[in-house]
Formats: structure tokens, sequence, C-alpha cells
């Protein structure tokens, strides 16, 4: 009977190199890069290379913060479960991913990044192509459409002014549809 040194093949790692406004993947490469390199596995590497890396991009994903390869003809169904169509967004002074907030000083409403939130935004260097959009209802009846608010988050644009109502209201709710982690939502007075 022969014995046989038997190691098993080290895996390198594989990375995609991909364009942060786009998502499109350049390419697939064994060397990492500083910016716009995401490590795959290698069954990642083997579905790339047998369909094709143009039928794919890169995408950030606000929930779990991180950057996942999707196919480019997804459907991204997360938005369709109930859970996450009517998220209750309640008045808070935690923390939070986003943060929505009234300020009768400016007369405005502004949308905010969690401070946590925001740096990993920073240091992974992600561009939200969304446009997020609140409903301010009538306290505690989301039925009752008071206003929508839509804020573009690619376009950088976070604020909204006030409008007749929402200076005068005091008692209101706000919905969402739950994109990320958590909401908060915050007050300043005059």
């Amino acid at each position: 009977m022969e014995l046989f040194d038997f190691k098993p093949a080290e895996i390198k790692p594989t990375y995609v190199i991909f364009d942060p406004e786009s998502g499109e993947i350049k390419r697939l490469t064994g060397d990492k890069q500083n910016t716009n390199c995401l490590e795959i596995t290698n069954d990642k590497y083997k579905e790339l290379t047998a369909n094709s890396i143009t039928k794919y991009r890169v995408e950030f994903n606000p929930a779990t913060t991180v950057y996942e390869i999707v196919d480019k003809n997804k459907n991204d169904n997360s938005e369709l479960l109930v859970d996450n169509l009517l998220h209750l967004v309640e008045e808070t002074k935690e923390e939070t991913d986003i943060i929505l907030v009234k300020d009768y000083k400016e007369e405005k409403w502004k949308l905010k990044f969690g401070k946590t939130f925001g740096l990993q935004l920073k240091e992974k260097n992600v561009q939200l192509k969304i446009t997020k959009h609140f409903s301010i209802t009538q306290e505690n009846d989301p039925h009752v459409l008071y206003r929508s608010l839509e804020f573009n988050l690619d376009g950088g644009k976070y604020q909204v002014n006030f409008d007749s109502l929402d200076k005068a209201n005091k008692f209101y709710s706000i919905y969402t549809y739950k994109r990320f982690n958590s909401y908060g939502h915050q007050i300043v007075q005059n």
C-alpha cells in the first residue's frame, strides 16, 4: 500500500475590479487593488466566468453595508415584503442609519446619515443611487397621507422645504419602505 503525501491545492483569492458609479465589472484579477475592488469566492468566480461578467454588476447593499455582485436583470423583491413596505419611522435620540429631521428653525425636512453609517459610506466610497421617499401621515394612520417627501441620495438633495401644513402640524406619523437597517426621526425646535 502506497502512502501519498497529499496536500490540498491552495486557492488564491480572486478580485473583481468595478466602476463605483455604474457598478460595471471591469475585470477579474488575482491582484488586490486599493479601491473599487471586491474579493470573491471561488464559486462566485466560476459563476462569473461561466456566464460572462457583463451579465453582472457590483451594487452596494445598504442593509448589509457591503458590496455584492448581482445579476443585472435581478428583480429586487426586498421592497415588496410586507414588513419593508410600510415601516414606521419613530422619534429617537439613538443613532440610526437614516435620520429624518423636522427642523422648525429653518422650516425644512432634512435627511442625514447616522455617524457610523455615514463613515461606512465614506470609507467604502459608496454612491447611493437611490431616491428615498417618506410619507407624512395622520398620526398612527398610514392611510391618511398629508404629504410625501423625496430625497435624491445620488444627487445630494437632502433637504425639502416645509409646506403650509408642516409648520402647524405637530401630530403626524412618518412611514417609508425599509431599505436601510434603521431609521429615526428628530425634531429641531425654534
